[in-house]
Formats: C-alpha cells, structure tokens, sequence
C-alpha cells in the first residue's frame, strides 16, 4: 500500500477544523478508515464461517475486542479449534 506521508513529521497539528481545512488529509483519512472497515468485515464473515454463527454476531464478538492483534487470535483460535475438531480421525 502506498505511503501518503513523505519526509519527517515532526509537528503535527490535530485542530478541531483540521479536516475541514485539508481535504487531501481528509480524503486520506476516509479511504485509511474503509479499509480499515472492510478488515473488521472480514475477521466477522471468516469467524461466522468458521463458527457457522449469524455474520452479526460475530462481527460484534469481534468488535467487543479492543484491539486488532486480540481481534486476529480470535479467529486464529476459533479455525485451529473447528479444523482440529474437523480432520481429527
């Protein structure tokens, strides 16, 4: 993924009307914050899959999870869990 910010920062100014007056930071900001969604759509739909559970629920199990780390042991824990149970003879 392409690197937005170039150079050193060293002063950065977080203004209340900081987005209103950069566009290109806001616009910045709204494409970081859908990609960001569309993670946190998929570690739900992958552990609705997994877990054969209802997409909302799991997107809000995932959600309840503060951080994104935690968020991905979730499901890792979840698919070792069902494949283990799964391919276990």
């Amino acid at each position: 993924m392409p690197q937005p910010i170039r150079g050193s920062l060293n002063h950065i100014n977080f203004d209340s009307d900081l987005l209103a007056r950069d566009r290109k930071l806001c616009g910045r900001l709204a494409a970081a914050l859908n990609e960001w969604s569309k993670a946190e759509g998929a570690l739900g739909l992958l552990l609705s899959t997994i877990l054969k559970i209802r997409p909302s629920v799991a997107t809000e199990t995932i959600g309840s999870i503060v951080s994104f780390v935690p968020r991905l042991d979730v499901v890792k824990a979840a698919a070792s869990r069902h494949w283990r149970l799964k391919f276990t003879p």
